[in-house]
């Protein structure tokens, strides 16, 4: 009972924490600016299914939201600011297409504070044993216990982090489909099979982030019979996409018309285009060699690894699966990289085992080096009010060394935590 009422008082009071966050962000600041301009878009089309009943893709739909944002159609060498993403989007959005836009950035900005808090405390929870108590000894010589100082710092870090803060601006779907996807690990770890499948089916919302990670879950789970996460992600999707036939038959090919419209008004590729053809000027050939060659490297990976049933060998490929994706996704955005919090905690905790003594200090000064760098190259490289293709490169190709470099250790700090 002691448990039970602990449990729903933090309930309370993250939802009394919650509320006062939403009156506060609308006092000061959507009351005032409108923002939050890539979750806009999915907001209108929603709004204008639910309440005028129009299709989402149409040219009307997208008319609105260009005035929304700009006060006037969109000319052509701007961004034009579609719907651009799977029908059943408008499912995850209903509860709020009756509020002001204010109101509803206001809920949608704290949604996404909160999301990436949730983030940063899952990616530690899965390098922590859920068997272990605070005071065994297994547990505090496997230096990884969280003070309530460090634990203040890993939140600040959650939402003042480059990629984090400005997916919480800009209202990013990209916290959302993280969260999911993490949630989904810690489910699958603790066996709850079809939560992990069903979570996988809401991510794939924004389809480039998840491109390479639900193929490769799958295939592992059919290896190791696990079954329910199948059916799970099978079930899940037959619902979300059954529902949207119903709802909007045509919305498949109105989706793919938008997607193949994305390139014409968006200027940078992925990590890999942005070194390979921005400045080295070495044309598509050259890129998907470069892409393809990745790509196969992932695939003798999974192949190597994919029937090893260790949660260490599972937990470095799906952060490589990861990081591989940001990579070499045809489009990408810095606000993505925030799914990549796993693979980041997973270094973090490799370098604590690795130097019990110094780790955790080593640790707070390259995070606090990350952290301060970012916007620093951010704020010298920017060009007008376009961030440079440099602030794209330096996470996931850190990230892509440490995890080919230190292969074995990571492997092995991920097991420590099963």
């Amino acid at each position: 009972m002691g448990t039970r009422r602990a449990y729903r008082i933090a309930v309370l009071l993250l939802l009394l924490l919650f509320a006062a966050d939403v009156v506060a962000t609308h006092a000061a600041f959507t009351s005032r600016v409108p923002g939050a301009n890539d979750f806009l878009p999915r907001w209108e089309g929603a709004r204008s299914f639910w309440i005028d009943g129009l299709n989402p893709y149409s040219d009307e739909v997208t008319r609105r939201i260009q005035i929304r944002i700009y006060g006037r159609p969109a000319r052509a060498d701007e961004d034009l600011v579609e719907f651009v993403y799977p029908f059943y989007t408008v499912f995850t959005l209903w509860p709020l297409v009756g509020l002001p836009y204010a109101w509803v950035q206001a809920i949608w900005l704290t949604l996404l504070q909160f999301g990436m808090v949730a983030i940063a405390l899952m990616s530690m929870s899965l390098l922590r044993s859920p068997r272990a108590l605070p005071n065994d000894s297994e547990y505090r010589a496997r230096g990884w216990r969280v003070r309530p100082l460090e634990l203040t710092a890993v939140i600040l870090f959650a939402l003042l982090f480059y990629s984090s803060a400005r997916a919480i601006i800009l209202g990013q779907y990209a916290v959302i489909i993280a969260a999911l996807v993490i949630g989904a690990f810690l489910a699958l770890r603790s066996g709850r099979d079809a939560l992990a499948g069903g979570l996988l089916a809401f991510s794939t919302i924004k389809p480039q982030m998840i491109i390479l990670i639900i193929p490769y879950v799958l295939l592992w789970s059919i290896v190791h019979r696990r079954w329910r996460v199948v059916w799970g992600f099978g079930l899940s999707m037959a619902i979300l996409v059954g529902l949207s036939f119903l709802m909007l038959p045509t919305w498949l090919g109105d989706f793919l018309r938008q997607l193949r419209d994305v390139p014409s008004y968006t200027e940078l590729g992925s990590p890999v285009w942005i070194i390979v053809q921005y400045y080295l000027r070495l044309g598509n050939l050259v890129e998907a060699v470069v892409s393809g060659v990745m790509g196969l490297a992932l695939l003798v990976v999974w192949a190597r690894t994919i029937r090893n049933g260790d949660w260490g060998a599972f937990q470095w490929v799906s952060g490589l699966t990861l990081i591989v994706t940001k990579l070499i996704a045809l489009r990408t955005a810095t606000t993505n990289y925030v799914i990549l919090y796993p693979a980041l905690w997973l270094v973090a905790r490799a370098i604590i085992d690795r130097a019990p003594k110094w780790g955790k200090w080593i640790v707070a000064a390259g995070g606090l080096a990350l952290l301060v760098g970012l916007w620093v190259l951010f704020a010298v490289t920017l060009a007008g009010k376009i961030e440079s293709p440099l602030t794209y490169l330096p996470l996931p190709f850190g990230l892509a060394f440490a995890f080919v470099a230190w292969r074995g250790a990571l492997i092995e700090s991920a097991r420590r935590g099963a």
